[in-house]
């Protein structure tokens, strides 16, 4: 008589913690790095269901035992980047044949987003690394602040594409955009927090949720991409390929009963501890206040923001490749130094 009830509360506590993940990881992305579309109760609920799918592929490749390592936690990034710009929308496809896309998203969805609001973050958070906790909501928040304002003067939305989509171009001022990046902010306090309940252990995707994931991810990138893209499957093949392949790797000095990402992160979290992170968005508004009188150097912004951009590029570029490297037995030690400086 318990084992239905038990199997519907494990159903609903893992949903929960999917969508929690997919609110983090795009509070992260999207809602940082995108202020157009506004910040509302039913907006945050959209998001979080509408990137279920590049969400779910992720901790499906890092519940399956292919994440142990933060190598592999970037190649994840990159995978859950891939999904997200070029089964959900054809972005990617934007450059042909290049990587030049692939690369910046890799930064921002992966490195970013997954490897660092949500790894990381979640990591200092349970080691209670308030050091680590302020310093990355500082830096982050001033990066994001400077971003903001550069994007939204050097870059703006295409005005026909924001109409139809019912964006409003109007530029926050200072005032509109800290209460816009407070709300983001909590919003991802409060998911962080949250998430420690639900989250699984020893979770292994089963074969019936396998064959779901890709019926429905395939299925949207027939009706989503592919009418307007009809070569992107060569291009996401090879991507996804790629970097399944490496993401399985394992350094050669890893322990073969070694727990995946998800087992190494179980456990809830203090919330004066996620709280810390509110400094985020304080860092953000802070900088964009004092940038604010350079709003009519329009140039200057441009600049900055294609800076920006390309800088997201290279390191995006770099980043997987120190990622692809780390499998080989020369690199255990490099991998070592660097999992001790971030965590």
């Amino acid at each position: 008589m318990t084992q239905g009830p038990s199997r519907w509360r494990r159903a609903l506590s893992l949903s929960a913690f999917v969508y929690l993940t997919s609110t983090i990881v795009v509070m992260a992305s999207e809602r940082a790095f995108w202020f157009w579309a506004g910040f509302s109760a039913d907006s945050v609920l959209f998001l979080g269901v509408f990137y279920l799918i590049p969400t779910t592929a992720v901790l499906w490749a890092v519940a399956l035992g292919l994440a142990r390592q933060f190598h592999q936690i970037i190649m994840a990034g990159a995978l859950y980047a891939i999904v997200t710009e070029g089964v959900l929308t054809p972005v990617i496809y934007a450059d042909g044949p290049l990587l030049i896309l692939a690369a910046m998203f890799v930064a921002w969805h992966g490195l970013i987003a997954f490897t660092g609001f949500w790894y990381l973050v979640r990591r200092w958070l349970l080691d209670r690394d308030r050091p680590r906790l302020v310093t990355g909501s500082l830096f982050f928040g001033t990066f994001w602040g400077v971003w903001a304002l550069a994007s939204a003067i050097g870059d703006p939305p295409d005005e026909a594409e924001a109409v139809e989509s019912g964006f409003d171009l109007v530029v926050l001022d200072p005032v509109e955009f800290g209460r816009y990046a407070l709300m983001v902010g909590v919003t991802l306090m409060a998911a962080h927090w949250l998430i420690g309940f639900v989250w699984p252990t020893g979770w292994r995707p089963g074969r019936r949720s396998t064959i779901t994931l890709l019926v429905l991810s395939g299925a949207y990138f027939a009706v989503a991409v592919l009418p307007a893209v009809f070569w992107a499957p060569i291009k996401l093949a090879v991507m996804l390929g790629v970097t399944w392949r490496l993401l399985g790797r394992q350094s050669p000095a890893v322990e073969e009963n070694m727990p995946t990402i998800l087992d190494q992160m179980t456990g809830r979290v203090h919330l004066k501890d996620c709280a810390i992170l509110v400094l985020m968005p304080v860092a953000a508004s802070m900088t964009y206040a004092l940038l604010w009188p350079l709003r009519s150097e329009s140039q200057v912004l441009e600049i900055v923001y294609w800076g920006l951009v390309w800088t997201q590029v290279v390191v995006g570029f770099f980043a997987y490749i120190w990622a692809w490297r780390q499998s080989r037995p020369s690199a255990v030690r490099a991998e070592r130094v660097v999992i001790s400086a971030v965590g």
